[in-house]
C-alpha cells in the first residue's frame, strides 16, 4: 500500500491553526498598544497557495479579531472566502508586498504610538542622535509623497 505524502503546509489542519496565529498576532498587537482604530492590517499566506491570503475583515478592530471572522482573499483583491470586505489600502500594501517578496509569509501594517508621532514631526525624519537610535540606520524608509491608497503605493512599500 501506499501512502499519499500530505505536508503540513496543505492540510486543513494547518489552515486553521494559521487562522488561529494570525488572529494571536492581531490580539497581540491590540493588547501592546499597536493599534489605532480600524486602520491596521495583518496578512498571513494561505498555507499551500501563493496568490491567497488571511486577512481581517475591514471594520473590524484588532480586539475583535477571530479565527472565524477572518477572511481569505487573492492577489486580485477577490474575496474568496469569508463574510466581508477588504480594506482599500489593506489590498494596495499587502498584495504588492506578498506578490514581489513571495517568501514573506506575513506581513504587519500598524500605527505604534512612536511610529505614529514620528510621523508628525516636523520633518518625518528619525535623527541618529545616540547609540540606542543606530540600530535604525539605513533601516528606515520614508514616504513623502503619500496621496492615499492605490496600487503604486503597494509597489512602492514592496
Amino acid at each position: 500500500m501506499t501512502l499519499a505524502k500530505r505536508t503540513l503546509e496543505s492540510t486543513p489542519d494547518s489552515i486553521y491553526q494559521s487562522r488561529v496565529d494570525l488572529a494571536a498576532a492581531h490580539r497581540l498587537a491590540n493588547k501592546f498598544g499597536f493599534d489605532d482604530g480600524i486602520h491596521n492590517h495583518f496578512t498571513l499566506v494561505v498555507p499551500g497557495a501563493t496568490d491567497q491570503f488571511l486577512v481581517k475583515t475591514h471594520g473590524l478592530l484588532m480586539s475583535e479579531i477571530t479565527a472565524n471572522n477572518l477572511i481569505v482573499v487573492d492577489t486580485l483583491g477577490n474575496v474568496i472566502q469569508g463574510p466581508g470586505t477588504i480594506e482599500r489600502s489593506a489590498f494596495c500594501i499587502h498584495a504588492a508586498i506578498h506578490i514581489r517578496h513571495p517568501a514573506a509569509k506575513c506581513v504587519l501594517h500598524a500605527h505604534p504610538p512612536y511610529s505614529t508621532w514620528l510621523a508628525d514631526v516636523e520633518d518625518g525624519r528619525l535623527r541618529m542622535t545616540n547609540q540606542d537610535i543606530i540600530r535604525f540606520h539605513d533601516r528606515v524608509a520614508y514616504d513623502d509623497g503619500y496621496e492615499g491608497a492605490d496600487n503604486e503605493v503597494g509597489e512602492q512599500f514592496a
